[in-house]
């Protein structure tokens, strides 16, 4: 392995979760928009994102190993120490772990937005099928009519 091949793999460690910090943030957006519609490119670029930065993570474990380091932040703490003047790479590195952090908390946030939907979405719902009609279908799929007013039921 060779100096350079860490940096790059940092620098584009650091690309892509930028990226993926963006659309984090679109995310959160759209939900505190309600416009949860306008999310299915989204989540496609969020899948696509999230398998990129597995696949760099692993490069740059693979990378660690082959210079006989843990592929963990302990690894790449000793490789630092092995390599002080690669401090294009540590910056990369420190920015890396401050937007993973990032990412991190926003989809927490998002996690909760969801949440939030889902449970106003719920009680809409029982709301909806609790005033409803006699004839109309509740939420559970039954007709909400009683039996005494079907014509079946009474001959």
């Amino acid at each position: 392995m060779t100096t350079i091949d860490l940096r790059r793999t940092l620098d584009d460690e650091c690309l892509a979760i930028e990226r993926f910090v963006a659309l984090l943030r679109t995310e959160r957006e759209l939900l505190v928009q309600g416009e949860v519609d306008q999310m299915s490119d989204l989540l496609q670029d969020k899948g696509r994102l999230s398998n990129q930065l597995a696949q760099l993570a692993e490069q740059r474990s693979r990378l660690l190993a082959a210079d006989g380091r843990m592929p963990d932040r302990q690894g790449m703490a000793a490789w630092f120490a092995a390599h002080p003047a690669e401090t294009k790479a540590c910056a990369a590195w420190t920015r890396l772990r401050s937007l993973t952090e990032e990412a991190r908390d926003l989809n927490q946030m998002n996690g909760e937005l969801i949440r939030l939907h889902l449970q106003h979405t719920a009680e809409a719902l029982s709301i909806l099928g609790a005033g409803a009609p006699p004839g109309l279908y509740g939420p559970d799929g039954q007709s909400t009519s009683s039996a005494r007013g079907r014509i079946a039921d009474r001959a």
